[in-house]
């Protein structure tokens, strides 16, 4: 339902995070591993409860370069459009999360 995952109880965002996994593996046919936080709003407990529904990759709203030490659940983000080359976007794919991670 894309909802601000900040506002809402752990109970509450453990069913959107399950759900939302759930139904996109099954209309995709692929596991789902990584999760950008709705407007960029989560709370303390998001991070763990994600990590929980086997998400393990989730992108803060945070722009940026990501470093050689990637922290998977805070990876931060960087503003894409039409103009934006491969390579800015290259510049901070989470590479670090290894091969297996990418299908």
């Amino acid at each position: 339902t894309h909802r601000l995952l900040g506002t809402l109880t752990p109970s509450e965002q453990r069913w959107e995070l399950l759900s939302a996994k759930e139904n996109l593996e099954q209309v995709l046919g692929h596991n789902i591993h990584s999760l950008a936080y709705p407007a960029g709003s989560f709370s303390k407990d998001t991070p763990s409860i994600a990590i929980e529904c086997g998400y393990t990759a989730l992108f803060t709203f945070e722009s940026g370069i990501n470093s050689s030490v990637l922290d998977p659940s805070d990876i931060k983000r960087i503003p894409a459009g039409e103009t934006t080359s491969i390579i800015a976007c290259s510049a901070s794919l989470p590479w670090a999360l290894g091969a297996s991670f990418y299908p």
